[in-house]
């Protein structure tokens, strides 16, 4: 039986068209069990399920939004980087593990590739840094989040988040 081109189209389309659906329905049912999902899927999660993942919300005003995961045997790290508008940063860093944010120093491994210096990645370049808050939070099972804003635009805010589960690489 030979097909014609017009209905090979639509099968091929069909198939196209179905696979990231299929995906997206696993994703989706993986967060609806509690089942965690591996790094490499999560990178590729719609907003709401990113905010899951990495424990945050992101805020109404977030924009531009970038990630990136790097996964170990025992661990997995994602980064997520948005633009956001200042005033509501209290109510994005209450949605976090942090309680605030401070200027202290940032610790060299921020800068640095992979793991909780994975900001660097998604484009923080210290050099251009002129103000900042920070903060992080380690819990006793040893997942982190790790949050630096870069303030110095008084109009958006960019906003590097991370979060690691597991244990220290």
């Amino acid at each position: 039986m030979r097909l014609s081109p017009r209905l090979l189209r639509v099968i091929v389309i069909s198939l196209i068209l179905a696979m990231p659906l299929c995906f997206c329905g696993y994703c989706a049912l993986a967060i609806y069990v509690g089942q965690d999902l591996t790094c490499w899927e999560a990178q590729h999660l719609p907003q709401f399920a990113l905010e899951s993942h990495a424990e945050f919300k992101f805020p109404p005003s977030a924009q531009g939004i970038n990630t990136a995961t790097d996964s170990h045997w025992t661990s997995c790290t994602m980064a997520v980087t948005f633009k956001m508008q200042p005033r509501k940063l209290d109510q994005f860093v209450s949605s976090t593990r942090l309680k605030f944010l401070t200027t202290a120093e940032v610790p060299e491994y921020f800068f640095q590739e992979g793991g909780a210096g994975m900001a660097y990645g998604l484009g923080l370049d210290q050099r251009a840094v002129k103000s900042h808050l920070m903060g992080y939070k380690i819990s006793d099972d040893l997942d982190q989040q790790h949050i630096f804003v870069d303030t110095s635009d008084p109009k958006s805010y960019v906003v590097y988040i991370i979060t690691k589960e597991g244990v220290l690489d």
